[in-house]
């Protein structure tokens, strides 16, 4: 071996060279057709991957052969570098064809399955997974074109997956699937067993991404719209009609309160529909959405309709199931039989079927034509019910003040108060609920009169054929009593219907007695006697009127016999209405006064001390309105009694300054014609006056006038003046001469105020109508007779519009009534000689704007009329008032201020602003003042000391808070300076100062604002400027724009500060208005700021009562634009070519709010958006007054619920009347209010990228307001 290792040397080394070349030929092989040359498919580079992986193992074994033997010789091993190399190179190809490989298991496995059964989520983490593995490989890896190759596919399929997700989504319908395939301009087939993956991987979603986001965008929008429709369609699938018994329960009605809820349900639907046609994405769903707005729309006209026919059917019913009726109208009742067996017919399917959409929607016949012949024939027999209406009116002629239609709702149910209690205002002035007590007798009482009615039917039946009445199987008792049942049946029919179902059980009706009244305030009087609710309505509302009556007589008596012994006349207030306590202060002052004056030869001072004497007896008045509760009684004035003694406090001013002016006049004698001028009450009392009943006995000059003892409940006196009192002096005298009044003055004079003070005085029932260009004279007419038969009062505002018709109307009733009253008779021909009885208490008196150019009083009527002018009233006379009966202190310093700002702004300040600055509109200050100075508990204590210490003064001192600015000498001016004020006097004007800023300021411009707050510092100089607001004020105002903010952040809208007080100042002027003005230029934020006031009202009702469980009070906004038609008869109402009254869009509007306020706890907003002129704005003049009525061109008297609030939103000021003006609160947008800045920013929050809005944001900065303010104040 030895000798031969030379040998085996040479060999080894020959194999070695020999192995080096084929490792270079392998490597180079490996190079030129190795896995990692370019090109190479990744199924062809995994084989080449394996055969040379192969390969080199087998290299690998022989280097190591080789290296063993080189070893065993002692040779050191020799070095492969590119073996090594391409070892290296294939564990990384293998790393790299690994997870290649692995990428292509699962790509040709994905592409395979079926798209309905794929599971994205998991497919998408393992992708993320690989997508993982592929960047951690070793960067010399990553540098390889196959690397590359790879990465590209695994990132590929990372952009696809969204597209993907996306395309998985529930709401994609086939439709979409279309809409991909056109947009990627390719086709396949979407069965579910056919439809694989790799139809929309081959198409190349990424390039089409965007169409494709879109398209997914539009399918999430559209099913958004799906669901809300299919919830709709769903609800209104399964909803269904609730039915309730009516009478005996063998027939049934709609339930009216079921019936609004779901028309209120359907005005929502149809709302939801509306906005989603609009929807740029309902498009596949359009026809359906129509289809199903057709069908809502439908049903909401068909339960509209049926309600109405309903209510119709009841009232005729009433009167058409008295025998007596269907006798005297044989054919009438014989259509209304018809009529009654139809709708009985159809009311009984309904029942039986109760699906709403079944019973409102299809048919043979639709079912609103139907219902609306049904109502045409039930019209055609309420109009031949025109002698029964009389018939009731002539035994309580103040129907004659309501329609038609309202007098059959008030006769259907003359054993409730269901019908009568809604129009009650127009039939009582002060009259608002009647409280009754059930007999215990009444169930009986009933069924006899019942049984007594069948029995009378049964024998005139049997007395007299049947061959020319015709009476429906029902109603012929005498042919169907075969049982006991039918019998009962028969008497449960002819018991009354105007009974609601809920009063009967099982034939079974409740009788009443009304036992006391109730005002609107909540004043309650007891009745003397009780008054039976039986017979027909006008039997006992007739009785309850006299009744009334006899008890505020009553009243008055037992006032006048109280007051001689009481020495307060807090003592009366609190025991007797207002009118009566008013009386009994009259009274006093009366005594007080005729004592002064019969004592005035014997004592200088006799006048003085009766002052005194007079000024003690109202001394306790300010300390129980500071204290907030009576004397003796631990318990909070309530609002009437509050209302009573500011009344009260107001007319003792007045009385206490006669008192001194007589003093100034060297009065001698009672006999005095300065004393005689007066209005005096000395406690006479007349058995039977002119009517025959009992009155007091008011005296003026040497006229006695009767009391006319109506009930005014919580109406308060108007506040005396001398203007006025000279005013009732002149009409006084015209009444007891036969003559009317005319009042004529300028606008905001207080004419009509005037009118009804008079009425109030004398205890008149007046009824108030305002006069329209196109009233019915007919209408007219017959208020005139109801006025003649009743002997009350009519006023008549804005006589100037009456047309000609009218005028001659009412000079002919007025020519035949006064002269008849002269030669003493009782009754007189009317209308083509027919007769109506009259009553010697019977007035009218017209008022008129004198500015009016078309006004001219006709020259017959200035023979019976005796014309007043009104001048403008004394301000601070009247304001002085109304700040002494509010409780405040110092009330002449205070109204001067009031006045002094008012006549400096209307100096300084446009003509337009200036008619802000009212009499009216400070009266409101006042009353909102007086208010928040009664929440305040600080400090109570300390201002009724003060307060009780200016009372104990003299009263002509000028700390006393009833001293007249008339007789007011310097030396007591100076004394009345702000200086001279005390701390509780300075706490209230600052008050003042503020309120003022609260109420009118939110009405001024940013300009005029800033006058008037210069105004408001100079005025109010020296004062300490403290916060009114109450902590629970604060919370509510705080809670209020938390919930504000919300509702803006979620609209879109950007809730800048100014904006933000404009809402609040809205919501707080809402409180105390039922009439706002939301004035501003366009684009200045009008429109957001009523909706978003109404929106956080219903958002923060829900926060407070939600959880609570009590009823939500919800807030409802209605947009109506007046100008929108042509003719405003559509907008307001017209009558009918055959005289029927036909509602307009605003009076439906109107009825509907009322409707709501009395079935839910609802307020409506009716926001009239036009801009602001006397053509439309007129006709609610007398809506914004107190009296809250509209009157209709038929003269019915449309009362404004509490709950309903009129805002007009308008552009323009320059044509509004000045009693709009003064009747209404007002917030101005400025322009600044909004600008551009929040369009801006709302538009900027749109946008998806934040560099985006932060570079735009910038932009806008620097170029807009340079740019604005050069358009609107450099450029011409």
């Amino acid at each position: 071996m030895i000798e031969k290792r030379h040998i085996f040397e040479q060999e080894l080394d020959k194999d070695v060279k020999r192995f080096v070349v084929e490792v270079i030929q392998f490597r180079n092989s490996f190079d030129s057709q190795g896995p990692g040359v370019p090109g190479v498919l990744p199924a062809d580079a995994v084989e080449r991957l394996h055969n040379f992986q192969n390969a080199y193992s087998e290299y690998e074994a022989k280097r190591k052969i080789l290296d063993a033997v080189q070893l065993l010789f002692g040779v050191t091993p020799t070095h492969y570098p590119e073996l090594d190399r391409t070892g290296e190179e294939l564990v990384l190809l293998g790393l790299l064809y690994g997870l290649f490989q692995q990428y292509i298991s699962f790509d040709q496995s994905f592409r395979e399955k079926l798209w309905a059964d794929v599971d994205l989520i998991s497919a998408n983490r393992e992708v993320e997974s690989d997508w993982q593995q592929c960047l951690r490989l070793p960067e010399r890896i990553q540098e390889w074109q196959a690397y590359k190759d790879m990465k590209s596919y695994i990132k590929e399929y990372l952009d696809v997956f969204p597209i993907l997700h996306k395309l998985a989504s529930k709401e994609i319908r086939n439709r979409h699937w279309l809409q991909v395939m056109s947009v990627t301009g390719s086709s396949f087939q979407l069965e579910a067993n056919v439809f694989k993956l790799k139809y929309l991987l081959d198409i190349e979603l990424i390039n089409h991404q965007d169409e494709i986001k879109d398209i997914c965008s539009s399918a999430s929008r559209e099913l958004e719209l799906e669901v809300k429709m299919r919830s709709t369609e769903e609800e209104w699938t399964e909803q269904v009609l609730q039915f309730e018994k009516f009478k005996d329960g063998a027939m049934y009605c709609l339930s009216n309160q079921h019936t609004e809820g779901l028309l209120e349900l359907l005005e929502d639907a149809q709302s939801s529909l509306a906005m989603m046609l609009t929807s740029k994405y309902i498009g596949p769903l359009q026809h359906e959405a129509a289809a199903w707005a057709m069908k809502l729309k439908e049903i909401s006209e068909v339960l509209e309709q049926w309600l109405a026919v309903q209510d119709f059917w009841r009232y005729l019913e009433a009167v058409f199931s008295n025998p007596i009726t269907a006798k005297e109208l044989p054919h009438e009742f014989a259509r209304f039989a018809r009529v009654d067996k139809s709708y009985m017919k159809m009311t009984k399917r309904a029942h039986d079927t109760k699906n709403v959409l079944q019973c409102c929607v299809g048919g043979d016949v639709p079912k609103i034509q139907v219902l609306k012949h049904l109502y045409e024939e039930l019209e055609i027999c309420f109009k031949s019910l025109q002698a029964y209406l009389n018939a009731r009116r002539k035994v309580f002629p103040r129907f004659y003040f309501v329609s038609d239609l309202v007098l059959l709702a008030i006769l259907s149910q003359p054993y409730t108060l269901d019908s009568v209690k809604p129009h009650l205002k127009s039939l009582f002035v002060g009259l608002t609920d009647i409280t009754l007590t059930p007999r215990p007798d009444g169930v009986k009482s009933a069924w006899n009169m019942a049984v007594l009615n069948v029995k009378k039917t049964i024998k005139e039946d049997e007395e007299q054929p049947t061959s020319n009445l015709i009476i429906p199987p029902y109603r012929k008792v005498s042919q169907n009593l075969q049982s006991e049942h039918d019998l009962s049946r028969a008497i449960s029919r002819n018991l009354s219907t105007c009974v609601s179902s809920s009063s009967y059980n099982e034939w079974r009706i409740v009788l009443s007695d009304a036992v006391a009244v109730t005002s609107e305030k909540g004043e309650t009087l007891e009745l003397k006697k009780e008054v039976f609710l039986h017979g027909g309505v006008e039997l006992w509302l007739s009785e309850l009127s006299r009744v009334l009556q006899e008890t505020v007589h009553d009243a008055v008596v037992n006032c006048v016999e109280d007051a001689k012994t009481f020495n307060y006349i807090d003592e009366i207030a609190q025991k007797y209405p207002p009118q009566i306590a008013c009386l009994g202060l009259l009274y006093m002052w009366t005594r007080e006064c005729e004592a002064g004056i019969a004592d005035i030869r014997i004592d200088r001072k006799a006048l003085p001390n009766a002052i005194r004497r007079f000024w003690s007896i109202l001394s306790r008045l300010p300390n129980i309105l500071i204290k907030g509760s009576w004397r003796n009684i631990d318990q909070n004035l309530t609002v009437a009694s509050h209302a009573k003694l500011e009344a009260l406090l107001s007319y003792g001013m007045y009385l206490r300054d006669i008192v001194d002016d007589l003093g100034k006049r060297k009065l001698r004698d009672v006999t005095d014609f300065e004393w005689k001028r007066n209005m005096r009450f000395y406690g006479n009392i007349c058995e039977e006056g002119r009517d025959g009943k009992p009155h007091a006995l008011l005296h003026l000059l040497e006229n006695v006038l009767e009391y006319g003892n109506e009930f005014y409940g919580s109406r308060m006196p108007i506040i005396l003046t001398p203007l006025t009192e000279r005013c009732f002096l002149t009409l006084i005298k015209a009444t007891t001469e036969f003559q009317c009044g005319a009042i004529v003055g300028e606008s905001g004079t207080g004419k009509t105020e005037t009118a009804k003070g008079l009425a109030h005085m004398l205890g008149q029932y007046f009824v108030s109508l305002s006069c329209t260009p196109k009233m019915d004279f007919g209408q007219v007419a017959k208020i005139l007779t109801g006025l003649a038969q009743e002997g009350c009062w009519g006023i008549l505002d804005e006589f100037h519009h009456a047309p000609p018709a009218v005028v001659s109307v009412i000079f002919h009733y007025v020519q035949t009534v006064i002269d008849a009253l002269k030669v003493g008779q009782t009754s007189c021909y009317v209308n083509e000689g027919k007769e109506i009885v009259i009553k010697p208490t019977f007035n009218i008196l017209v008022t008129a704007t004198s500015d009016s150019q078309d006004f001219t009083m006709v020259t017959e009527l200035k023979a019976y009329f005796r014309t007043v002018t009104m001048v403008m009233p004394d301000m601070p006379l009247i304001l002085r008032a109304h700040c002494a009966g509010q409780g405040l202190k110092s009330p002449k310093v205070l109204a001067d201020r009031f006045t002094m700002v008012a006549k400096i702004c209307q100096a300084q300040l446009s003509s337009t602003t200036a008619k802000i600055f009212s009499l009216s509109s400070l009266i409101s200050v006042v009353k909102t003042l007086g208010a928040i100075h009664r929440s305040q508990n600080t400090n109570n204590q300390n201002k009724i000391s003060m307060m009780t210490s200016d009372f104990q003064m003299r009263p002509t001192s000028n700390t006393s808070m009833l001293r007249s600015s008339k007789f007011t000498g310097d030396k007591e001016k100076k004394a009345a300076s702000p200086s001279g004020l005390t701390t509780a006097a300075k706490l209230d004007h600052s008050c003042a100062m503020q309120v003022l800023q609260q109420c009118i300021g939110p009405r001024l411009s940013q300009e005029d604002l800033g006058i008037f707050n210069s105004v408001l510092r100079d005025v109010f100089n020296g004062l300490p400027r403290l916060p009114y607001a109450t902590d629970q004020h604060i919370m509510n105002d705080r809670s209020f724009e938390s919930l504000l903010m919300k509702y803006a952040s979620e609209n879109g809208l950007v809730a800048r500060p100014q904006w933000m007080d404009k809402v609040l100042q809205l919501y707080h002027l809402s409180e105390n208005n039922h009439g706002i003005i939301v004035a501003g230029g366009p684009g200045s934020g009008k429109t957001s700021c009523i909706t978003s006031l109404v929106e956080t009202l219903a958002r923060w009702s829900l926060v407070k009562h939600g959880n609570t469980g009590a009823q939500v009070h919800a807030h409802k906004l209605h947009r109506i634009n007046p100008l929108a038609v042509s003719d405003l008869s559509l907008m307001f109402g017209q009558l009918g070519p055959n005289g029927d009254w036909l509602d307009g869009i605003f009076t439906s509007y109107w009825r509907k709010a009322n409707k709501e306020h009395n079935v839910h706890r609802t307020t409506t907003w009716l926001c009239l958006d036009a801009p602001l002129h006397q053509g439309w704005a007129e006709n609610l003049s007398s809506v914004l007054d107190n009296g809250k009525y509209l009157t209709l061109e038929n003269c019915e008297r449309l009362h404004l619920a509490d709950d309903v609030r009129i805002v007009f939103e308008t552009d323009d000021l320059e044509n509004a009347s000045p009693a709009i003006l003064s009747r209404t609160a007002m917030v101005f947008m400025d322009d600044d209010v909004l600008g551009w800045q929040p369009l801006a920013e709302a538009w900027l929050n749109e946008r998806s990228s934040a560099m985006e809005r932060k570079c735009l944001q910038k932009a806008f900065n620097n170029t807009l307001d340079p740019m604005s303010h050069f358009v609107l104040h450099d450029s011409k």
